[in-house]
């Protein structure tokens, strides 16, 4: 998927109407950035951490839901849509973490940090690598996002509600509404 991009072929299908086989349930304009699935106008609701520090910017809902949810739209007749909200895997998974921007004071070493990364549309788990000591007096925890995520199916079952078919993967298909393959950097 080359990002931003604009599909002439859902582009056209996009602007003919139903009745003459067009679709104009899909966006022709696909980025990671801003996905049609995830509307500007999204309900997102956070815990502020005031009664429970350990809970400081955690979702409490995406889309007005406590699951992790996309935005679509279907044919409801030959000439009307409607807006409608779905889960993107096979089992609906609830939302779990922060949005990844801030964590709670004391952050342990010893157990996973939890975020649920919209991009991905999937809660993502990272573990402790190292403390960063560049900056005097500034101790800087750096995590690692869970080998076991990006494995495929038959290597970490729990990875088949998502289809991952290929290592080093996440596969994007059903949270874009289009073929896409999402996989971390590797630099050499």
């Amino acid at each position: 998927m080359i990002e931003g991009y604009t599909d002439p072929l859902v582009a056209t299908l996009n602007e003919t109407p139903l009745y003459m086989g067009g679709d104009d349930t899909t966006s022709a304009f696909l980025a990671l950035a801003d996905p049609p699935t995830h509307p500007k106008n999204n309900t997102v609701a956070f815990f502020t951490g005031e009664d429970e520090y350990e809970m400081t910017r955690a979702y409490g809902q995406w889309l007005g839901q406590d699951k992790i949810m996309m935005a679509g739209k279907e044919y409801t007749s030959i000439n009307e849509m409607q807006d409608y909200i779905y889960s993107p895997w096979e089992q609906t998974v609830l939302l779990d973490g922060t949005d990844g921007m801030q964590f709670s004071p004391d952050l342990p070493t010893d157990e996973p940090i939890v975020a649920f990364v919209n991009d991905l549309s999937r809660n993502c788990y990272f573990d402790y690598s190292h403390t960063d000591t560049t900056y005097p007096h500034l101790d800087t925890y750096v995590f690692n996002i869970q080998t076991e995520l990006m494995q495929n199916m038959s290597a970490n079952p729990a990875n088949e509600n998502y289809e991952v078919y290929v290592d080093g993967t996440s596969n994007m298909s059903s949270t874009l509404g289009a073929f896409g393959f999402v996989a971390k950097g590797h630099y050499y």
